[in-house]
């Protein structure tokens, strides 16, 4: 068995402390959103689409979504849904979000 250098494990302690932060910025994203504090949740899940890599899924982004459309960023919101929509990993959350987007475009006059 090959004892990996020091420089191997460090690298190996930084990628699981990178994917252990991407974890807990999850939790805290989502945890804003639902507190209803939207401007915080935006940041942590702009910050989280930068530093994940692969792209946000369907929960997080209707919840980013969300975020938007209560912030009065609707064709931002419009944009996020429609992806959340269309990436459908989650019924649920492509249902929450198609519903989101009918409201945004109801009181549009759309």
């Amino acid at each position: 068995m090959e004892i990996p250098s020091e420089r191997k494990k460090e690298v190996i302690e930084h990628e699981a402390a990178e994917e252990e932060s991407i974890y807990l910025l999850k939790d805290r994203a989502n945890i804003a959103c639902d507190g209803g504090s939207y401007a915080k949740a935006r940041q942590l899940f702009e910050l989280l689409k930068e530093r994940t890599p692969e792209p946000l899924r369907t929960p997080l982004l209707h919840k980013y979504g969300v975020c938007l459309a209560r912030l009065g960023e609707r064709l931002d919101a419009l944009k996020v849904f429609s992806q959340a929509i269309k990436e459908g990993r989650d019924s649920l959350y492509d249902i929450l979000s198609g519903l989101e987007k009918a409201s945004i475009l109801s009181e549009q006059g759309k």
